[in-house]
């Protein structure tokens, strides 16, 4: 598989800003809270069919907006500030993960756990974690092409002395054209239509490798599927060289 990205750039956002944009988000929840109650009780008294259709347009636009507002809030949360990082081993974490997701559907890829091991601890926060694997995932089943799995895989990977953990999540969907290559990491952009994506996924994701002292690698090729790898290190190391499998 050919690599479209060796190293996307490292955008840094302000502690301050992640703040505003946690608590933003959390108070327009509870702003669109009502909206959503009033609206549902308009529909139990209005009969016109035209109404109820419009009805249901909004009561769906404030449907997504609190979509938004959960995306926003795990993007503002995805920093060291108020997260508790600790010595955590990913096989038993990462097998409750595939334990506890959404069961494979006609529409939902299976997910397909493998293990290289020894796997070394790192240095962690499992709800970070959790958020940028959930994000990966939902992105690889949306991509998947019928009938294929998605497979999660973590792996020891030694560079320069030093190692990393590599948790990698693969689809075989279409693959990634080239010209993408610039926009994918840019928050709110995305390729999906009909509000299935926010575009706040691999920003995410982006940002809890921040907080991880990590990196992002992207593989992907028209037809060829997609594999994002995030690299944890196992030392104190801040900055990963070029990493070659």
């Amino acid at each position: 598989m050919k690599s479209i990205d060796e190293s996307l750039p490292t955008p840094a956002v302000p502690d301050e800003i992640a703040e505003l944009t946690e608590g933003l988000a959390h108070e327009v929840k509870n702003l669109l809270a009502p909206f959503r109650l009033v609206l549902e009780m308009i529909t139990r008294q209005v009969d016109d069919a035209r109404m109820q259709k419009l009805i249901g347009r909004l009561r769906g636009n404030a449907d997504l907006a609190t979509q938004l507002m959960d995306r926003l809030a795990e993007y503002g949360a995805a920093t060291t500030v108020g997260n508790v990082f600790v010595p955590l081993g990913l096989e038993p974490f990462l097998r409750e993960f595939v334990d506890t997701a959404e069961p494979a559907t006609d529409a939902v890829a299976p997910l397909h756990l493998r293990l290289v091991q020894p796997l070394p601890e790192i240095l962690g926060c499992a709800d970070l974690i959790k958020i940028a694997l959930a994000n990966l995932v939902q992105n690889s089943r949306q991509a998947a092409a019928p009938g294929e799995p998605v497979e999660i895989s973590a792996e020891p990977v030694i560079t320069a002395g030093q190692t990393w953990v590599a948790l990698s999540v693969r689809d075989h969907g279409p693959g990634l054209p080239a010209e993408l290559r610039t926009q994918m990491d840019r928050p709110f952009f995305t390729t999906k239509a009909g509000g299935r994506s926010f575009g706040l996924g691999l920003p995410t994701v982006r940002r809890v490798l921040q907080a991880h002292r990590g990196e992002l690698r992207i593989e992907s090729a028209p037809g060829q599927g997609t594999v994002v790898s995030l690299l944890f290190p196992t030392g104190p190391r801040p900055h990963l060289p070029h990493v070659t499998h």
